[in-house]
């Protein structure tokens, strides 16, 4: 019985061993069979994430993208891949393995093909969609700036483009452009210089894999729509080692590349490294620094401008090309570009000229520009520096223009000789109102070309000597130049208004004014007051094609001797040579009609006087003093009008003084008036009161 027992017991331990060992093996089958799972789950992710990844990288390499940083990607101690940085793409993650040994893994990538482009591969052949067409993995590339000169018209080839760049014959590479086709805008040519960027890759057209049931699928953009490739195991049931076989070999090592190798071809791509891409720009103050900057050179000088290179390292070459009659040259080591005008300011015949500077290195071209505005001068002389704004309003300048701009850094002023200039760009085309009215320190002034309008009181009471103005002048307003030190002035001949006091001097004390020239005969009228209180003016020849002489034009001119009145003048105002105390002979033209009363009263020292053919009327004193006290020294009166059956005889309005002094009053005649030869009758029959001073000649 005892022995039954024993046996059973072992029997029963036998069974309990067997079970035992069948629940372990069980369990151990099942464990390995969910790690086969996970390493297959793996695979697909790194498989799909080295898809994308592989996608991205194209596009990368087609937006010409930099690798900014290389990040192991590191497993239980052990590298399974890289994640790669890009200066603009976002980052990717790549894995990197042994082929697999077991089960059939799919092999994606990428092909570049004869078009330029880059398709999808799978297993070596091109990866089709639905429609049996093969899936890009990239948008389409950018244009180049020859290629859109060409869209534009442009029918030369791609090396006489690249020549034209730098013009020929005094063309510009516009010019040139535009003679072989192009239809562009000017701005649309330079834009075109940087060509034009492709638009990315399709995200939908990135292929996807999973596994399902123990096979591959595929999926390229349309997850309703999976194709079977094959096992995921092979026979034994154990996924491929290690890895998704894409890409065969990443090498870091590279200082300027990160170059990958697809398993599949065995294609190396490299990725450039990023290197901080240089730039180039102008110095326009010592905190700012810009891409376009406007500059002004003027006739024979040379202008600097300072530019900045970063990194601070960095090898470029440049190149400055000018289509004006600027030249340009480049101090590398000194890193400044020097811009020289011709001496003649006649050779630059457009007010803003651009220069062109290219910058260059072994990767790319940059271009920059500089706007040349042609620099000009107000040259004057002063006791010392003077302003060219308003000091009590700063922003309101003496001087205004066409696109006229005053430029400090220009306008310089040197105390030993008292010379200074203000610089400028533009037209000026006008000195303002009261500009320089009580400025006591100027001296003399040269105003430029240009200006047209001199406003009222511009140099009023002013200390200026010496004037020089412009052929382009116009209109003197009123006062313009009353009350200063002038001695001399030239009137241009493109002046048509000269205003009321002008150039008149002080009542109480003169006028230095010595002399006046007429260049032109624009001017019709001489206002009131022109030259009133000149008491220094001994020279002045009135222009041809003047018309009218004003109120007290010449009011005060003592220093006057001789006065010719041109034939174009038919008018001669109320008390115009009032006061002229030391005129001796007036000589009136035969256009005169009309002598207003007092032109000539007061003028004690007039002799001779003589009137032209066409006078019908004369004022009352016009030569005489309102007192007997003030005596006519009158030697000679000679009336040139013949035409007496014309019926319009010239009458004198004549008052208690006279238009002449009188015979038989207080004051003493020793004059004649001379008439000419058969008209002495009617003469004294029309001029009674001076019938016995009459005389035929």
């Amino acid at each position: 019985m005892k022995k039954i027992v024993t046996l059973l017991i072992f029997g029963l331990m036998s069974l309990a061993s067997c079970t035992e060992y069948d629940e372990v093996a069980m369990w151990n089958k099942n464990e390995d069979m969910g790690s086969r799972l996970a390493a297959l789950e793996r695979l697909c992710d790194r498989m799909n994430t080295n898809i994308a990844s592989l996608q991205r990288i194209v596009e990368a390499l087609q937006a010409n993208d930099y690798v900014t940083g290389v990040a192991p990607v590191v497993e239980n101690g052990e590298t399974i891949g890289y994640t790669i940085s890009f200066s603009r793409s976002g980052p990717v993650t790549i894995y990197h393995g042994k082929d697999g040994q077991s089960g059939a893994t799919p092999v994606i990538g990428v092909k570049q093909d004869t078009d330029g482009l880059y398709y999808w591969t799978l297993d070596g052949e091109w990866l089709e969609d639905s429609r049996g067409d093969r899936v890009v993995a990239q948008g389409p590339a950018g244009r180049s700036a020859y290629e859109l000169a060409v869209e534009n018209g442009y029918r030369g080839t791609l090396e006489e483009w690249l020549a034209s760049l730098n013009g020929n014959n005094g063309r510009s590479a516009y010019e040139l452009a535009v003679e072989n086709g192009y239809r562009g805008t000017e701005e649309e040519w330079l834009a075109s210089l940087k060509g034009t960027a492709g638009d990315k890759g399709d995200d939908g057209n990135t292929p996807k894999l999973k596994i399902e049931n123990g096979y591959w699928y595929v999926s390229y953009g349309d997850d309703d729509n999976w194709v079977q490739l094959g096992q995921a195991t092979g026979e034994d049931g154990r996924p491929g080692q290690d890895g998704d076989s894409m890409f065969s070999d990443i090498d870091v090592s590279d200082p300027d590349f990160v170059v990958l190798t697809l398993a599949e071809t065995g294609e190396r791509i490299g990725l450039p490294r990023y290197r901080e891409k240089f730039d180039l720009l102008f110095e326009k103050s010592d905190t700012e620094k810009v891409k376009e900057m406007e500059i002004a050179c003027g006739a024979g000088e040379t202008a600097e401008v300072r530019y900045e290179l970063t990194p601070a390292g960095a090898q470029v070459a440049i190149e400055c090309i000018s289509h004006s009659a600027y030249k340009v040259s480049v101090d590398e080591g000194d890193r400044r570009i020097l811009v020289s005008a011709p001496d003649d300011p006649a050779a630059v015949a457009d007010p803003r000229s651009e220069i062109l500077v290219f910058a260059s290195d072994d990767e790319r071209t940059i271009m920059r520009k500089l706007v040349v505005k042609q620099a000009k001068y107000i040259r004057y002389r002063a006791t010392e520096q003077l302003r060219v704004t308003s000091e009590s309003f700063p922003g309101d300048p003496y001087f205004w223009g066409e696109e006229c701009e005053f430029i400090d850094g220009l306008s310089s002023y040197d105390p030993v000789t008292g010379e200074g200039k203000w610089g400028y760009t533009g037209t000026v085309t006008q000195v303002e109102s009261g500009a320089f009215s009580g400025e006591t320190a100027l001296r003399s002034l040269a105003l430029p070309e240009g200006i047209e309008y001199i406003g009222s009181n511009a140099f009023n009471n002013s200390g200026l000597e010496e004037i020089v103005l412009p052929e382009t002048l116009v209109e003197i307003d009123q006062f313009a130049f009353s009350k200063t030190r002038l001695t001399e002035v030239v009137i241009p001949g493109s002046v048509e208004l000269l205003r009321a006091s002008a150039f008149e001097g002080k009542s109480n004390g003169g006028s230095p004014l010595e002399k006046v020239v007429f260049e032109g005969n624009k001017i019709r009228e001489l206002e009131l007051r022109t030259f009133s209180y000149c008491d220094r003016l001994k020279e002045i020849a009135l222009p041809e094609g003047l018309e009218s002489i004003g109120y007290n034009a010449f009011d005060g001119c003592g220093a006057l001797e001789r006065i010719d009145i041109p034939a174009s003048v038919t008018y001669v105002g109320e008390a115009a040579f009032v006061y002229c105390t030391g005129l001796k002979e007036a000589v009136i033209g035969d256009g005169v009609a009309e002598i207003a009363k007092r032109a000539f009263a007061e003028c004690t020292a007039l002799k001779r006087v003589v009137i032209g053919r066409g006078i019908r009327r004369i004022g009352d004193m016009a030569f005489n003093t309102r007192s007997s006290r003030d005596q006519m020294t009158l030697e000679s009166v000679t009336v040139l009008f013949d035409d007496i059956s014309s019926g319009d005889f010239p009458v004198l309005e004549s008052g208690q003084r006279g238009v002449f002094p009188k015979p038989g009053g207080w004051d003493p005649v020793s004059y004649k008036i001379y008439v000419p030869r058969g008209t002495g009758a009617t003469y004294r029959a029309k001029w009674a009161d001076y019938d016995s001073l009459i005389q035929e000649k």
